[in-house]
């Protein structure tokens, strides 16, 4: 079951997220799974109208794949303050499943 949560960032600013990927409380092992992190302005915009981080694309890092934990690196140009909603999919054997999302909100300092 995917995991809603808040997601802070600031306007312009290079930034670190670190994701921590379960289903039903135990850790997805992710050594052969693609993560697709995904900026959107709303959350019905299309996902190929969104920014799109992904594994495969080399900004997000799986730090420990037994205990699926990895870490997005979002460059500051990508963080606008029109983005108000994220969303995390694991992509494993062709099958995509939403690990993480929610609100986004994005503060100019």
């Amino acid at each position: 079951m995917a995991q809603l949560l808040k997601l802070r960032l600031i306007e312009g600013n290079d930034d670190t997220v670190e994701l921590a990927i379960t289903r039903n409380g135990a850790a997805v092992p992710l050594a052969d799974a693609d993560i697709e992190l995904l900026l959107k302005t709303t959350e019905y915009q299309t996902d190929d109208d969104a920014v799109l981080l992904s594994r495969d694309g080399g900004e997000i890092t799986v730090t420990d794949a037994d205990a699926g934990l990895a870490e997005a690196t979002l460059d500051g140009s990508l963080i606008t303050a029109d983005l108000t909603w994220w969303r995390c999919d694991v992509i494993d054997a062709g099958a995509r499943h939403t690990a993480l999302y929610g609100d986004l909100e994005v503060t100019n300092v």
